[in-house]
């Protein structure tokens, strides 16, 4: 099992994530991790869109 740890953060920004959610009781790592996958996409996207636009 992964260890874990704890982090504060804002209640707007608690209430952001369970927004989120896909069911109630989703942890709030899944919902994080889903949105760091989908960052680093994008963030992906954007470099290759800076290389080609350099050429």
């Amino acid at each position: 099992m992964e260890e874990k740890t704890s982090i504060k953060i804002s209640i707007s920004t608690k209430k952001a994530l369970e927004k989120l959610k896909v069911h109630p009781r989703q942890p709030y790592d899944e919902v994080i991790k889903k949105l760091l996958e989908e960052w680093l996409k994008n963030e992906m996207v954007r470099n290759k869109r800076r290389k080609f636009d350099k050429s």
